[in-house]
């Protein structure tokens, strides 16, 4: 049983990367918060995770586990949040075409994806930004607590 639970880089690596993660988050939200009750305004938050929290690969184990642990953080903030007029939501992309996925974007694998879609093609970054920009710019003020996945169709398949 040990054996099909063990990652990439070692146990210390995945415990680092997940504990990372939180405390990181954990912070900043911490002195966010802070300064919206200071100013006395609520606002929003929108976390970003990712379509990975809940889906299963090799080699995927901490990161999985630090997106899925991330969204329950996320619920969490949003009730305690709530009440001071804070809206905290979470955007959970799937595959996008950047710097940091261009080592796994082969011509197949993209294909692969955009068959996967029914847009037809992979996402990219604008795409995740117009989504993170409606929420933050007022216009989604009773969306709270929500996790919005963007991947271009890909679960509709």
């Amino acid at each position: 049983m040990v054996r099909q639970i063990e990652v990439a880089g070692g146990t210390a690596r995945a415990v680092r990367e997940v504990s990372g993660e939180l405390a990181a988050v954990y912070h900043v939200t911490r002195r966010v918060l802070a300064l919206m009750e200071e100013q006395g305004s609520g606002g929003r938050i929108v976390y970003v995770s990712s379509l990975s929290a809940g889906l299963t690969r090799p080699g995927a184990i901490a990161h999985a586990t630090a997106k899925a642990a991330l969204d329950a953080f996320a619920r969490h903030v949003a009730m305690e949040a709530g009440p001071g007029g804070t809206a905290v939501n979470v955007v959970a992309p799937g595959a996008v075409r950047t710097e940091g996925t261009a080592a796994m974007r082969t011509p197949e694998v993209e294909e692969a994806l955009a068959r996967r879609s029914v847009l037809g093609r992979m996402l990219e970054p604008e795409d995740v930004a117009a989504v993170i920009g409606s929420l933050v710019d007022g216009g989604f003020g009773a969306v709270t607590g929500a996790h919005i996945p963007v991947d271009a169709g890909h679960r509709v398949l």
